[in-house]
């Protein structure tokens, strides 16, 4: 959800081309399928394609992305411990909300309402977070 969200927002200001976003999970109990459902269909209310195919995180990912983004502190963790792991490039999406060593709540095993309130909640991280990348790029062009 969050991938498809800053996609989104991505894709449609002055970043365009110059960021990339991708997702992938710790575990490949997913790989290669769509996002849930719900994930898709609270995307969809919202006016954002989710239709990227899950895969497992690498180690090229630690060399290739500026920022690796976790949405719990178990996956933080996981990715701190993974091979080629890059420590300083590692965060939790909740930290651009100045809630540090928060998660953001798994909609999973909850109903719609549970998507929606995490749709939201990622929205706002996305937006703080495009702004940070904004700023990035406006103190230094050359960065990402």
């Amino acid at each position: 959800m969050a991938e498809a969200i800053l996609k989104h927002k991505v894709a449609a200001g002055p970043l365009r081309g110059r960021v990339k976003v991708d997702s992938a999970g710790t575990g490949d109990w997913h790989e290669g399928q769509l996002p849930n459902p719900r994930t898709r269909k609270v995307c969809s209310v919202n006016g954002i394609t989710a239709n990227s195919l899950a895969r497992q995180v690498n180690s090229l990912d630690f060399r290739d992305f500026d920022l690796i983004i976790a949405m719990d502190r178990k996956n933080h963790r996981d990715l701190l411990a993974w091979p080629g792991s890059v420590s300083e490039k590692v965060h939790l999406m909740r930290d651009w909300l100045g809630e540090p060593e928060t998660d953001v709540p798994d909609p999973y095993y909850g109903n719609e309402s549970d998507f929606e309130h995490c749709f939201d909640l990622l929205s706002r991280s996305c937006d703080a977070l495009y702004a940070d990348l904004m700023s990035r790029f406006t103190t230094d062009p050359g960065t990402m």
